[in-house]
């Protein structure tokens, strides 16, 4: 009988898989009640990616082709409804396990059914601290953004407000299906958000955080990465407006409090750069998304004034 599943989305992920499933296997301490599936959002590299997958695992590791790239939530949905667990795990493919959590986890959701969702620490490569957890958009960004260093270096989690890094944690499989599930409109970016706040109008001080709990999440920062094009921060903006939408806000609001969000990341540059750390570039690059907000914001309320 399994009692934990693992889902992974992959999409072009073939430099990363391998890694990963290695690492779930190393630290696994529940044995064959572990459940590995592997959702592929229609990759380039699918095919020898799956065969190697199987001749390395054989069926330790269910392997699901989808026929399109339906996004984040659409990937884990689909793993979801294929697990036999009650436990699940989401994981990115660029995560490394570097603890044993499995048990725990599993013996948590058995003697406490109050509990629908367990996070893990997250880590960056080196062991530096990674962000674990982020602050929900439904709190003003003046006030989450600075609350989000002190609670980063306190290792502080508030579940009322804060919700775990979608790049692995785990869920109760009954809870979650509650609640629906992911959310397939939102493609990518703020899944985590909007799952939060759903499970805290059903489940309320039902989330908690497992410190002891380890990972190492490969993702670059955001300043180590600058997309000409936007492609990240529009995908980001896109999703935060259905979110307000579901709030009942509205695309302005939703704009206007990633405008807010800009202008502290921008001072925070500043303040880098001053002292002789920061980054010129990225912060020219954060000016530049933070003009296209402003002609966002410009647009809608020309449309609202018509």
């Amino acid at each position: 009988m399994k009692k934990l599943a693992v889902i992974i989305v992959t999409y072009n992920s073939e430099n990363h898989i391998y890694d990963c499933l290695k690492s779930l296997f190393e630290f696994n301490d529940i044995g064959d009640a572990l459940e590995v599936i592997v959702v592929d959002n229609c990759s380039k590299d699918y095919k020898p990616m799956s065969l190697k997958i199987g001749a390395l695992y054989g069926d330790k590791v269910m392997v699901i082709a989808n026929d399109k790239n339906g996004g984040y939530g659409y990937g884990n949905n689909v793993g979801i409804k294929a697990s036999s667990a009650p436990v699940i795990m989401i994981m990115n493919p660029d995560v490394r396990l570097i603890s044993s959590v499995f048990k725990v986890m599993c013996d948590i959701f058995e003697n406490r059914p109050d509990v629908v969702q367990i996070g893990l620490k997250q880590l960056y490569p080196g062991l530096r601290y990674g962000y674990s957890f982020s602050w929900s958009t439904s709190v003003h960004p003046y006030i989450s953004m600075p609350l989000l260093a002190l609670t980063k270096r306190l290792d502080l989690f508030i579940p009322q407000y804060m919700y775990f890094s979608g790049s692995c944690f785990c869920m109760s499989k009954t809870a979650f299906e509650k609640i629906g599930l992911f959310d397939e409109n939102i493609f990518l970016y703020h899944e985590e958000d909007d799952v939060h706040q759903r499970l805290r109008k059903q489940h309320k001080n039902k989330i908690i955080y497992l410190r002891s709990g380890k990972y190492v999440h490969l993702h670059l920062p955001s300043k180590e990465i600058i997309d000409k094009n936007y492609t990240t921060y529009n995908r980001g903006l896109r999703s935060l407006i259905l979110i307000f939408l579901k709030r009942g806000l509205s695309e302005l609001d939703a704009v206007n409090w990633e405008l807010k969000k800009f202008n502290m990341l921008i001072l925070k540059e500043k303040l880098l750069c001053i002292l002789g750390v920061g980054n010129i570039d990225y912060l020219n690059y954060l000016e530049n998304w933070k003009k296209n907000l402003r002609e966002k914001i410009m647009v809608l309320r020309s449309i609202i004034n018509r």
